[in-house]
């Protein structure tokens, strides 16, 4: 199982924010998702939403906001600013546990490029893999670091749908190399989409827990069907979901 933490956790815990980061290197996570996105004056900042008003009240949009006026704003839980890609990967590099990789999201528009500079500039080819659910960001993405793993977010990507995945015959029809596909957890109601994978010789995914009554069952459910990995949002039930697998591996 690849123990995923959904935007470096985000219950209980300020998301995409440097604690996170922390707490998922403690909890030694395969890999930590974070979402990337441009400001107005092009820096690469780490933020999922493109409004500030469900994480700040504010109602503005994070690209049409200088980075100077973003450095303002900090969450009431841990009193944690937006960062900079930049400043996330080395911070990685100085708390390295040898396990834990970024899984990077190309959320914006633009990304992919400025994205590639800054994992080049730090010589983190090897401890990343993109993702998103924008096909032309990751096209690029790939051209310019093709080496770099690549996880599809299926669920809202327009060009290479579900449905393309399922009418697959080889991984040779895939637009580029994918080697992960993420899904919601509520279009997995069977073991078709992992069986697919699976056929096609790449992992599959499941995200979206954290509105669920019962998070844990689900994650069960989908662990018995053989899903490869999981986008925990909560690192308390990924304890429990641990101590799950362990209990299953036990003679």
């Amino acid at each position: 199982m690849i123990f995923i933490s959904h935007r470096g956790f985000c219950q209980g815990i300020p998301e995409n924010s440097l604690l996170g980061i922390q707490k998922s290197l403690d909890l030694r996570m395969n890999f930590i998702e974070i979402d990337v996105q441009l400001t107005q004056d092009q820096k690469l900042v780490v933020f999922h939403d493109a409004s500030l008003s469900r994480i700040y009240g504010v109602d503005s949009l994070i690209r049409e906001t200088k980075y100077e006026d973003l450095k303002e704003y900090s969450t009431k839980i841990g009193h944690q600013n937006i960062s900079l890609l930049s400043e996330i990967i080395a911070y990685m590099q100085a708390h390295s546990n040898s396990i834990t990789k970024l899984m990077i999201e190309l959320k914006g528009v633009n990304s992919a490029r400025p994205t590639c500079e800054i994992i080049k500039k730090y010589g983190f080819q090897k401890h990343c893999v993109f993702s998103g659910r924008y096909l032309s960001e990751l096209i690029l993405a790939h051209k310019l670091l093709p080496k770099i793993p690549i996880c599809l977010n299926i669920t809202k990507c327009k060009e290479f749908t579900l449905e393309n995945l399922l009418n697959s015959t080889s991984a040779k029809s895939f637009p580029i190399p994918f080697t992960m596909f993420s899904l919601k957890s509520d279009l997995i109601t069977n073991e078709e989409f992992i069986q697919k994978c699976h056929s096609l010789g790449v992992k599959a995914f499941a995200w979206n827990f954290k509105d669920k009554l019962e998070p844990l069952q689900l994650q069960k459910e989908l662990y018995s069907w053989g899903l490869d990995g999981i986008l925990f949002d909560n690192p308390q039930n990924l304890l429990q979901f641990r101590d799950f697998i362990k209990t299953q591996k036990s003679p």
